[in-house]
């Protein structure tokens, strides 16, 4: 599990508890503080696979201006962490559509080459003189 699903899991743990700072021993302002350090690698390191580059630095950005390590969450009351967990939640949310778009892209590209080979294979054994275990096709 990545530091983001761990960020994620803890949110919504928040948020189910009735955003009472209890999701995590010593509260959420701790957990963040000891963790961003880290989420923000993990997040580094899953942009790294992103295709599309120049959403890199608006989603890094986007991090930063959380201010994470900074969270005063504790300190807030329950409609100011209402609008807190909102906007954090909805960064995540923008976050796992980038990744949903490339895991979607390279399923659309491994299809399109799977169905290469199958019309390849076809071809093969469409041709005069080869027989169905040359070209990869078993009978049943």
């Amino acid at each position: 599990m990545t530091g983001i699903d761990s960020l994620r899991n803890v949110l919504e743990l928040e948020r189910r508890k009735g955003y009472t700072d209890k999701a995590v021993i010593g509260g959420l302002d701790k957990y963040l503080h000891k963790q961003a350090g880290q989420i923000r690698q993990s997040l580094i390191l899953s942009l790294n696979e992103v295709k599309t580059k120049e959403l890199i630095p608006q989603l890094l950005s986007g991090f930063d201006e959380l201010n994470l390590a900074n969270s005063n969450y504790g300190s807030y009351g329950v409609d100011e962490r209402k609008r807190w967990m909102t906007n954090v939640l909805g960064w995540l949310d923008q976050l796992e559509g980038t990744a949903k778009k490339k895991s979607s892209q390279e399923s659309v590209v491994r299809s399109q080459k799977v169905g290469v080979r199958s019309q390849e294979s076809v071809v093969r054994s469409q041709k005069p003189g080869v027989s169905s275990q040359e070209s990869g096709v078993r009978s049943q």
